[in-house]
């Protein structure tokens, strides 16, 4: 295998956590890989531990860093990485993730061996009370894959795979720049509709952090949602214009799990403007069953004392 890899790295408040990412990027047991490091105007010491652990490797050679004078944002940085990186294939870090020795050799062989131009992979979520794994169940067609992303039923991280150059080609288009809570989640099903191969290794190769609270992916709950209604809405426009009736489900499905999964975690203020979203999709949920139609009408007139009276109910007789 002589295929260049690039690893593109955002850095944004990560010093607590840059040295064990580093260490699991320079040790690879695949070598050929250019690092595309991409300072977001980060205000604390991540760059001094970047070039410590780059003295440290003696790996300058194989780092390219680019320096943004001012906060951009994560999708803004990802397009910089992209448009910088030289390689065949490319493999997306956050700075406060890292990810398992043999990621890169392991992703790499397993797509030229199968001609794929997506390799999935496992994922480990590291909590302060434990860890979860994320499997990626394999597809048969391309469309499957889509219709997971585009419904929210499958997670739409660009984490732990590896992609073939070309289908970056139209980077601009691909990520939304200041919606940085949603950017996987909208670059993702445009990434796979690009796809004419997706293969899965059945291997955990990414470990995700999720108790960064300075990280970019974390910040104003009620941005998210809004980035969240703004992506499937631009989805829609992209995959049902052609009245294609597996994808208009798929985002039927989304609007749906948006608001039924967000309702309960939001302040009453933020549920009032939740119960509001997608009236278009009440047709769409009379196909699912009583509960979640009966959980649906609570949150369309905003009745949190019934939903939860209703939830308890309902997950009692579940137990029965």
């Amino acid at each position: 295998m002589d295929s260049l890899i690039s690893i593109i790295v955002p850095i944004y408040n990560v010093e607590q956590y840059f040295g064990e990412c580093l260490d699991s990027l320079f040790t690879q047991t695949y070598h050929k890989i250019e690092y595309v490091f991409v300072n977001d105007a980060t205000p604390d010491k991540s760059m001094q531990v970047l070039d410590e652990y780059i003295k440290k490797y003696s790996i300058s050679n194989s780092c390219l860093i680019i320096n943004s004078p001012k906060n951009q944002g994560l999708a803004a940085t990802r397009i910089k990485g992209i448009k910088a990186a030289h390689g065949d294939y490319f493999m997306f870090c956050d700075s406060d993730d890292f990810i398992s020795s043999n990621a890169v050799e392991s992703m790499l062989f397993c797509a030229i061996n199968e001609d794929a131009d997506i390799v999935e992979t496992n994922m480990q979520y590291n909590m302060d009370d434990g860890f979860k794994i994320l499997k990626r169940e394999k597809k048969t067609e391309v469309q499957d894959y889509l219709y997971e992303l585009i419904s929210f039923k499958a997670a739409p991280s660009l984490m732990g795979k590896l992609y073939k150059k070309e289908l970056f080609e139209d980077v601009d288009d691909l990520f939304l720049k200041g919606k940085d809570f949603i950017e996987d989640t909208y670059a993702s099903p445009l990434l796979y509709s690009k796809a004419k191969k997706i293969s899965n290794l059945d291997e955990v190769t990414y470990y995700y952090r999720t108790n960064n609270m300075t990280s970019h992916s974390h910040g104003a709950k009620w941005q998210k949602i809004e980035d969240l209604v703004f992506a499937v809405n631009k989805l829609e426009k992209i995959f049902c214009k052609d009245d294609n009736s597996v994808y208009c489900d798929a985002v039927n499905e989304a609007k749906y799990r948006i608001k039924s999964i967000y309702y309960p975690a939001y302040s009453p203020e933020d549920r009032l403007k939740i119960s509001k979203l997608f009236p278009e999709i009440d047709n769409y949920v009379r196909s699912k069953s009583i509960r979640e139609r009966t959980l649906w009408y609570l949150i369309r007139h905003n009745n949190f004392l019934f939903y939860r009276v209703e939830r308890k109910i309902l997950n009692m007789v579940g137990k029965l």
